[in-house]
Order: structure tokens, then C-alpha cells, then sequence
């Protein structure tokens, strides 16, 4: 399976192929369904038009895309952005899995990024489905399945980070446990 990264600049493209993707998208059911989704998208993949990928941050996405109040939003509190892009992630990669899966261009949103991808497919295999890969060749996880296999490490650093915390409180009360009884 031939994938190419597309990752042409404003200037030297009119994107006309990568915004055909983009209609063709908004206009999928599992997408035009949800106005996150529909804004979210739209967002996202103009920013990257305009050639402006670079202010395609949570903070913008909740307030521009969103709707979320410029003056009270905080990403720490309300985790809009994060959800939005984890269920637009998921359906993406359905719909590239079922109704899009002979495209030749496919819209990404990488893990752990805003910033749309648009890779090029010339040859698909119908058995395996699209694994598309940055221009370095490294696979772009998409899929639910790249969730999953991130959420062993993440259980682990939690694990740790909880063992650190009870062993911090431990020696916490131990010292004023200690220090009350010297009294």
C-alpha cells in the first residue's frame, strides 16, 4: 500500500482536492449530524487552508469553533476540545473504514494534534483498509485501536504518579503524626 503525506503550502496549492474531502465529509451523515463535529472540521481544515495551521490551538478551537466565552474558558475545567477531538477522531476513522475507504484522500487528525493531515492514497487495500504515514514514513496512529495501545502507558504513569502520591501523604501525616506526639 502506496501513502503519501500531503502537506502542500498555501502557496502552492489551491487545495482544491483537499476541500472537495472536506464537503465531501460534512455532508456524510455520521458527520452533518453533529454541529461540534461540522464546526470543529470546518475550523480546523480552513485554519490549515488559510495557511494559518499554526494558530490551531485548544484555546481557539473552544472559542472560535466551540462557541465557548473568550473571557471564561479554561481547558483545565472544560475539556470540550479533548472530547470533540477524540469522538471526531473515532468517526473519522469509521467512515475512512466503511463509505470512504476507496478515497484517494483521507483526512486525518493525528493523536495528540489539531492540525488536519490530508494523505493520499494511490493504491488501498480493501482487506487491511488505509495506514497512513508521515513524510518520515512512521505510521499516523488514527485509529481506535492506537487509543488503546496508548492507554496501557498512560495506566502506567498514572499508577505511578498515584504510588508517588500515597507514599507523599504517607510521609505527610507520618511527620505530623510524629511531630503532634512530641509535643
Amino acid at each position: 500500500m502506496d501513502l503519501e503525506l500531503h502537506t502542500a503550502s498555501p502557496a502552492s496549492s489551491n487545495f482544491q482536492k483537499e476541500k472537495e474531502e472536506l464537503e465531501w465529509l460534512l455532508h456524510s451523515p455520521e458527520i452533518s449530524r453533529s454541529a461540534s463535529f461540522v464546526r470543529f472540521l470546518s475550523f480546523i481544515c480552513n485554519k490549515y487552508f488559510e495557511g494559518t495551521a499554526n494558530e490551531i490551538r485548544e484555546y481557539s478551537i473552544a472559542v472560535e469553533a466551540l462557541g465557548r466565552k473568550e473571557s471564561s474558558f479554561d481547558s483545565h475545567v472544560d475539556p470540550i476540545v479533548r472530547v470533540t477531538a477524540r469522538a471526531l477522531r473515532k468517526r473519522l476513522c469509521e467512515i475512512y473504514q466503511r463509505d470512504g475507504q476507496h478515497r484517494s484522500l483521507h483526512i486525518v487528525l493525528p493523536l495528540g494534534h489539531y492540525v488536519p493531515q490530508f494523505v493520499r492514497q494511490s493504491d488501498l487495500c480493501a482487506e487491511r483498509g488505509p495506514t497512513p504515514t508521515d513524510a518520515r514514513g512512521k505510521e499516523i496512529q488514527t485509529s481506535a485501536a492506537a487509543v488503546f495501545a496508548n492507554q496501557s502507558t498512560i495506566w502506567k504513569a498514572a499508577s505511578i504518579l498515584l504510588a508517588m502520591s500515597g507514599v507523599f501523604l504517607a510521609g505527610l501525616f507520618l511527620g505530623q503524626s510524629t511531630g503532634e506526639s512530641s509535643r
